[in-house]
Order: structure tokens, then C-alpha cells, then sequence
């Protein structure tokens, strides 16, 4: 690869151009083993690996690994992120027998688009539980997550809903590290993180967190696979709360591994809804109440 891409608008506020382009030749030199690379687009490598396939590797992840480490360890961390495509974990496995597989199934939330970039999107299992995501059925191996297959499910033999009532179970039993905060206009909230659950894990939060759902419900963000914000709502209280804590969640979903989104959530009656979003001429965003979250207040 001799040419390598200007930084893309979404890394800018992590590295420098010098730091991208240091990131693509560390990539390059370790991918250059496999096969050979043919192109750059948007952050992401095309690959062309032994079998003459092409595969698509975002760079999203790794350049958040790298821009909180020191430089030096750079060869290190990419070499490894890099490395988990390439081994053999998978092998002992025959995806096709739920009773193999059925104690790595667990559930991952994914940004629209994510698989689209991939053109993968027709080969996942999922389903949509927050708006402008896919909660997607995947193997957590040693080494990495790989997305279950339609061409695994369909040998299952199972309904889909027994299928994510499997991976949501196996996700219930991850340790996630749960907090509660008071902040300083006085209401609550609970922080969930983990490495790559806290976001599933609110999937089943009358299960996971009853303690965190108020009167009227409860307020979500998920801004990455790892970390989570819940507010009980028992008070017309949600502009208060959302000005308290939207830069706290804008960090973590620019600056953690596994962005999903900056939306915010009304969770109710085992439902999510996502709050609505008008953009400002300036590009600022305002969230406006769900429809009936808003008429529940009025009815109080």
C-alpha cells in the first residue's frame, strides 16, 4: 500500500494525520504476511487475503486502542488486534449444533451500518431493540466476537426467540460493574460498565436493574459496548438530566472502543423508545420527550 488515506473526519479528535498514517503502515506491515491489501475507504483497509477473498477491517477500534497508549507500544497492540482475525479459535466449533455453541452465544449491539460497511448484513441474525442499532447474535471466542450466521441459525432447529432468550441468558451472568451516583441538581443515575456487555446487559434491565427504573420508567444511553447510563424516571426531570450527563456520554462514545450511539432511550413497560432529535442550524442536537412520555407527565 503505497498511498495511504487523509485521516477521516471521525478519528480527528483522537490522533494527528502523522499518527494515522503510522497506524495504516504498522497495519500494512503485519496484514502484508496474509495476503495483500488493495485499497483504503473511510477508516477501513480492504484486504485481500491467501484465498483471494476480500475482507474489510474497520479501523475504528484500533486507532481507540492506540490513541490512549503510548506510540511505542503501537507495533505491539496492532499486531495482536490483527492477530485474533487470523487464528484458529473458531475451528473446534461446528456453529451448526446449537449444543456447541449454545454456551458462547451471547448478544452485541452494533451501530446502523456497522455491518453494511462489511456488505455483511444479510448474513447476521439480529434484531432491533434500540432504534438505529441491530442487537446481533454473535460467538464470544477467546479471541474475538464472530457474528453468528443465517446459514448457522437456520440448522438450529430453534425459534429465534429461544435463540436470543439463550445469548441474553449467557449475557445476564457477565459481571458488570454497577455504580450509583446522586448528581448535582440532586437526581440519581447508575453507571453499568464492563469490557463488552453493559450495553446488552440493559437489554434485560427489568431483570439486570429493576432498582433503576422509576414511575414513569427509565432514561437510557448506551454510547459503547462497554458502558451504560440509566436514570430512574419518577420526575418530569429529563432535560435537567440529559444537560448533566450528555458530555459524559459524548466521551465515551468518542473516545471508548465499540461506539453505538448518542442516543437517548425511554425504557417502559419492557419497551425502548428512542427520545426524538431535532438538529439546530449550528449541527447542535435537542431531544425532545417521547410522545408518551410526555403524556404520562401531563396525566401525573
Amino acid at each position: 500500500m503505497t498511498k495511504y488515506e487523509t485521516i477521516p473526519v471521525q478519528y480527528t479528535h483522537l490522533i494527528n494525520q502523522e499518527d494515522y498514517t503510522m497506524i495504516l503502515e504498522l497495519s500494512q506491515d503485519y496484514l502484508s504476511q496474509f495476503g495483500e491489501i488493495s485499497g483504503l475507504e473511510d477508516g477501513v483497509i480492504l484486504f485481500i487475503d491467501s484465498n483471494l477473498e476480500t475482507n474489510r477491517f474497520s479501523l475504528d477500534n484500533l486507532v481507540r486502542k492506540c490513541s490512549g497508549q503510548d506510540s511505542n507500544k503501537w507495533n505491539e497492540t496492532i499486531n495482536e488486534h490483527f492477530y485474533n482475525f487470523f487464528n484458529n479459535s473458531e475451528s473446534k466449533y461446528d456453529f451448526k449444533d446449537i449444543n456447541q455453541i449454545k454456551d458462547i452465544l451471547v448478544i452485541r449491539i452494533y451501530p446502523d451500518g456497522y455491518f453494511e460497511a462489511a456488505n455483511f448484513q444479510d448474513k447476521i441474525v439480529y434484531r432491533v431493540d434500540f432504534e438505529d442499532t441491530k442487537s446481533t447474535l454473535v460467538y464470544d471466542l477467546p479471541d474475538k466476537f464472530q457474528p453468528a450466521e443465517q446459514s448457522h441459525f437456520e440448522k438450529w432447529g430453534i425459534s429465534l426467540e429461544s435463540a436470543f432468550k439463550i445469548a441474553q441468558d449467557n449475557v445476564n451472568r457477565m459481571e458488570i460493574d454497577i455504580s450509583k451516583q446522586n448528581h448535582k441538581h440532586g437526581f440519581e443515575f447508575f453507571s453499568f460498565f464492563s469490557g463488552d456487555y453493559s450495553a446488552s446487559y440493559l437489554l434485560d434491565l427489568a431483570i439486570n436493574a429493576s432498582f433503576s427504573i422509576g414511575k414513569f420508567g427509565s432514561l437510557v444511553a448506551i454510547p459503547t459496548k462497554g458502558s451504560a447510563f440509566v436514570h430512574p424516571i419518577n420526575h418530569n426531570d429529563i432535560a435537567l438530566v440529559i444537560g448533566d450527563i450528555h458530555d459524559t456520554v459524548i466521551k465515551f462514545y468518542d473516545e471508548d472502543p465499540g461506539p453505538i450511539s448518542v442516543n437517548y432511550y425511554w425504557f417502559f413497560n419492557n419497551k425502548y423508545t428512542k427520545f426524538p432529535i431535532t438538529r439546530t442550524e449550528e449541527g447542535f442536537r435537542n431531544y425532545h420527550l417521547p410522545l408518551e412520555l410526555d403524556k404520562l407527565f401531563k396525566e401525573k
